[in-house]
C-alpha cells in the first residue's frame, strides 16, 4: 500500500517525505526477506538502500496485519537524493508501463523513466526542454553506455563498485528478477561529461531466498545452489576484468565479515517480530497456491520459518564459497 501525506512528513525516524510504502510480506512467512535484503544492501554499500521498519496496520479500527514501512523509491529526500532537473532514475522492467520509456539499442532492454516527472519539469520551465527532447537525450546517453559495455569499456560508463555490490546482493539472496529484467534500478547524477550510471536502489525481494517453488504440483524451497539469471547488460559487465577484480575482493569481505553479521541481525530481528508474525498469521491463516509457480504459508509458525531461512542462508553462503575456490 502507498501511504501519502499532503506535505513532507517524518514518521518512525525516516527523512521527511510525502510518500511511503507499506509492504505486506504476503509471499513471505518469515516477514523478513525484504528486511534482510535491505540490511545487506546497506552493509554492502548499495546506493540509497531502503530503511525497513516493522509495523501493524489498522484501517478504521480493523486490524489488517503486519507490514513493513519503507521509503517509496524515487528521486526525493528519502530515497534517491539527486537533483531532479539534472539527473535520472531508470527502472528496467518488462512491465514497461511508465509514460516515458524506450527499448535500448544493443540488447533491446525495456528502459523506463521512473523519475523525474518530465511533464512536471516542463510545466515548471516551459522555456526548457520538452519531455520528448529530454527523453531523447537520456535515451541517447543510455545507448552510449550500453555500447560501452558491449565494447569492453563498462567501467567508463558504469560505476563498478555499485555494480559489484548490487550483483553480490542479488546473487547471494538468489533474486533472478533482474534477469527479465524487473525492479532493476539505475541512476545517474547528470549528463555532464565523466558522470557514470550507478546501480541502485535495490528493490523487491519477495521471490528470493528460500521461496517455495511449485513443480508438478509439489512445493519445495528454492535450492540454495545455482547461479542467478541476469540480463545481457549485467552478463556482459560481469565478464569484464574491472568487475571480476573488484568482485573477488568484495566477495571475500562479504564471506568473512558481512555474512556472520547478517546471521546475528536475523536472530535479533526474528525475536523482535515473533509476536507480530504470530498475530499476522492468525489474521491471515489461509495458505495455498498463490499462482502456478509459488506456494504461500501463513506466518504464525515463525520459529520454523526463521530456522528454515537461516539454514538456507548458511547453505547458500557455503555453496558460493566452494564455487569461488
Amino acid at each position: 500500500m502507498r501511504l501519502k501525506f499532503s506535505k513532507k512528513t517524518s514518521i518512525c525516524g525516516f527523512k521527511k517525505a510525502k510518500n511511503y510504502v507499506l509492504l505486506n510480506n504476503y509471499l513471505d512467512p518469515t516477514m523478513m526477506r525484504n528486511v534482510l535484503a535491505m540490511w545487506l544492501a546497506k552493509r554492502l554499500g548499495v546506493p540509497y538502500a531502503n530503511t525497513m521498519v516493522p509495523c501493524h496496520v489498522f484501517i478504521n479500527g480493523h486490524y489488517s496485519g503486519a507490514y513493513t514501512l519503507t521509503e517509496k523509491v524515487g528521486i526525493n529526500s528519502g530515497s534517491v537524493e539527486i537533483e531532479e532537473t539534472e539527473g535520472i532514475l531508470f527502472e528496467l522492467s518488462t512491465e514497461y508501463d511508465e509514460k516515458y520509456k524506450f527499448r535500448s539499442e544493443v540488447w533491446d532492454l525495456p528502459v523506463m523513466v521512473k523519475d523525474p516527472d518530465f511533464d512536471e519539469l516542463y510545466e515548471d520551465d516551459p522555456e526548457g526542454l520538452t519531455p520528448e527532447e529530454r527523453l531523447a537525450l537520456w535515451q541517447e546517453d543510455f545507448n552510449r553506455a550500453e555500447a560501452a559495455v558491449k565494447e569492453g569499456r563498462a567501467d567508463e560508463a558504469f560505476d563498478m563498485e555499485s555494480a559489484v555490490n548490487y550483483f553480490i546482493l542479488y546473487e547471494f539472496v538468489k533474486n533472478s528478477e533482474i534477469g527479465y529484467p524487473k525492479s532493476f534500478y539505475l541512476h545517474k547524477n547528470s549528463l555532464a561529461e565523466g558522470e557514470k550510471y550507478y546501480f541502485g536502489p535495490a528493490w523487491d525481494f519477495d521471490v528470493a531466498f528460500n521461496l517455495l517453488v511449485v513443480r508438478d504440483g509439489v512445493a519445495n524451497p528454492a535450492s540454495p545452489e545455482g547461479d542467478i539469471w541476469v540480463n545481457a547488460l549485467i552478463g556482459e559487465m560481469t565478464d569484464s576484468e574491472a568487475f571480476q577484480n573488484l568482485y573477488k575482493e568484495r566477495r571475500k569481505i562479504f564471506q568473512e565479515e558481512f555474512f556472520p553479521e547478517m546471521l546475528g541481525y536475523l536472530d535479533t530481528y526474528a525475536a523482535l517480530i515473533e509476536p507480530s508474525a504470530k498475530l499476522n498469521g492468525f489474521r491471515w491463516p489461509d495458505s495455498g497456491f498463490y499462482s502456478s509457480w509459488t506456494f504461500v504459508e501463513p506466518s504464525f509458525d515463525t520459529k520454523r520459518h526463521v530456522a528454515e531461512l537461516r539454514e538456507w542462508l548458511i547453505q547458500r553462503a557455503e555453496y558460493l564459497r566452494k564455487r569461488d575456490i
